[in-house]
């Protein structure tokens, strides 16, 4: 006859079972504690470890970023300082050339749009050592206003010249739809070196 088993509490029935069964009991038990353990201790390391590799991936991502702006920024920048390297060589080269010859040009340009020109004198200024320093021109001139205006402007893409100041229209007396015009035109490397007035 069958010894009847008395279950009173659940680990009644753990003594019950054989030194072996318990033995293989008590070990799966470990063993599905060790893994719940394992998970609750190491899931969030995981976590934090995952979120850093993503910031880190998002960081390097800005750093080329940046490095590919700055790389642009810097081959535009030595473009820059390349072209006023030349602009500025240019308009000296330019500036020494022309000054000395800017008279007979005005002369010429003049007569090619029938100007008459009643003045061309320097505007000088002493400079270190009593020397006599160009500073621009003194104009007065009579013609049909387009044609002086068109003058104006060559004379303002004419290197040594960068603006005109004190200038005054008048009506001319000489003939129908004639105008006189006075005024100063400064060189570029003056006004650059001194404010013009």
């Amino acid at each position: 006859m069958r010894e009847k088993i008395n279950l009173k509490h659940p680990w009644d029935l753990f003594l019950h079972f054989s030194t072996q069964k318990q033995i293989v009991i008590f070990m799966l038990l470990t063993m599905i504690c060790s893994g719940f353990s394992f998970i609750a201790l190491w899931q969030p390391l995981f976590r934090k470890v995952k979120l850093e590799q993503t910031h880190q991936r998002e960081l390097m991502a800005q750093v080329q970023s940046l490095q590919l702006k700055l790389g642009k920024y810097q081959t535009m920048q030595a473009r820059w300082h390349s072209s006023e390297v030349k602009l500025s060589r240019e308009s000296a080269l330019l500036a020494h050339e022309t000054e000395e010859k800017i008279m007979p040009w005005l002369n010429i340009e003049a007569e090619k749009r029938e100007i008459q020109l009643h003045r061309l004198a320097w505007l000088v200024a002493d400079g270190q050592s009593n020397r006599i320093v160009s500073q621009g021109i003194e104009i007065d001139m009579t013609g049909s206003y387009s044609a002086i205006r068109s003058l104006l402007k060559l004379m303002i893409h004419h290197p040594p010249f960068v603006l005109f100041r004190q200038m005054n229209w008048t009506k001319s007396e000489q003939g129908e739809g004639l105008v006189r015009m006075t005024g100063k035109a400064w060189f570029y490397r003056q006004c650059k070196e001194n404010p013009c007035e």
